[in-house]
């Protein structure tokens, strides 16, 4: 029995710590360092994303159009 009361205490000190551990970082106010930003601002480069879509396009160009759109025919 006296173990379990002192894993209880030990249990309501640790959540007595995350709650004011948790009011103090509510209270916190953090600026956020994000501006907007044009479009033509943004280069991509060559990349494993962009091998792989230039690929999907080559297979769309491949396959014939019926066959494409079969379903939806």
């Amino acid at each position: 029995m006296a173990s379990s009361f002192a894993c209880m205490r030990g249990v309501a000190r640790l959540i007595a710590t995350a709650i004011i551990l948790f009011s103090q970082l509510a209270w916190c106010q953090v600026t956020p360092s994000i501006r907007p930003f044009n479009l033509n601002q943004v280069r991509l480069t060559n990349s494993r994303w962009t091998d792989n879509q230039n690929r999907t396009v080559a297979y769309l160009k491949f396959i014939d159009v019926d066959r494409l759109l079969y379903n939806f025919r």
